[in-house]
């Protein structure tokens, strides 16, 4: 695998489109191997890619209750999926090699808005708009925990690399961590991050692969980069367009990616703040963006699916 470099950023193109979708794809997740890629899209469909081979493996709709986030779990072929639907708010664990139910997950009284796979065990973090955030176990439907708090409304939930501990970003631009064996406690630390007078929600939170930075996507068009031991802002990135809702870490932390409504995806140093370069997706929004944890790929979506590489000439 190449190092990924700011020389090595300016070399990535369009690989190849799928256009495999009606309407917008509102989630994109790579396996941790980095073999599979996963969207959701709002008309009703999952739909499943080689990222090696370049190949559509398969599509399964979710007629009944629509799908607006799903994420892989440990085995194969299975992932777990929040409806989109505004009378059931359950999340369903789906094995895509045979379109079967294994569990539903039950609990929530509005939309799930994140769910996080703890990287080391089974238990997964799902929180919703209904300002609880649970704790659950892929082996049973029962809810092993629950956090709720009148005074902070839970917004985005998000496990570190290691499984060890855990976010929550909520209201009054508060983030809390928890320790997942010692939750029940509540949060060993919490900080509140500096709003200047603006007003945002948070759109997604990411921990680096080394633990030291969160990544925190706000609705506000501004993107921040906290240190994950005290707290403090490292750097509030921002961009020339409108940007999306969902910002990225390459593997090694170095960069995040993001991309605009008008088309745009942005890539920034994490440690100077700076735009390094801009990739022209097309006309219409660009959505979620994710790196692959294994290879110097990344994906983009609008209504079609992007894969990017790094376009390496051979030497003479």
């Amino acid at each position: 695998m190449l190092k990924i470099t700011p020389e090595n950023v300016f070399k990535f193109k369009t690989a190849k489109v799928f256009k495999d979708n009606e309407k917008r794809i509102n989630s994109i997740d790579i396996s941790s191997d980095g073999e599979l890629l996963l969207t959701s899209s709002d008309d009703e469909s999952l739909q499943l890619y080689n990222t090696q081979t370049g190949k559509h493996l398969k599509t399964v709709y979710a007629r009944r209750n629509g799908v607006d986030q799903a994420i892989f779990t440990h085995a194969r072929e299975t992932v777990l999926v929040a409806s989109s639907s505004g009378w059931d708010h359950s999340i369903r664990y789906l094995s895509l090699y045979d379109n079967r139910y294994l569990r539903y997950f039950k609990g929530h009284r509005d939309k799930v808005n994140s769910i996080s796979l703890c990287p080391k065990s089974d238990l997964f973090l799902s929180s919703s708009n209904d300002g609880t955030v649970r704790l659950w176990d892929l082996n049973t439907n029962v809810c092993q925990g629950l956090m709720s708090s009148p005074r902070f409304k839970p917004g985005r939930v998000a496990f570190d690399t290691e499984g060890l501990i855990f976010a929550v970003a909520g209201s009054m631009s508060t983030i809390k961590l928890f320790d997942v064996q010692l939750y029940q406690r509540g949060p060993f630390a919490s900080f509140t991050v500096p709003s200047k007078g603006l007003s945002f929600d948070w759109t997604r939170i990411e921990f680096s692969n080394d633990g030291k930075m969160m990544l925190l996507s706000t609705s506000n068009q501004i993107i921040l980069i906290l240190n994950a031991y005290n707290g403090d802002v490292m750097q509030t990135l921002r961009a020339p367009g409108v940007l999306a809702d969902e910002a990225t870490f390459t593997p090694d932390g170095q960069f995040v990616l993001c991309g605009s409504l008008d088309g745009t995806i942005y890539c920034w140093s994490s440690s100077s703040g700076q735009i390094l370069h801009q990739w022209k997706q097309g006309t219409k929004g660009v959505g979620p963006i994710r790196w692959n944890p294994m290879t110097m790929m990344f994906a983009s979506a609008d209504t079609s699916l992007y894969f990017w590489l790094p376009d390496v000439q051979p030497h003479e």
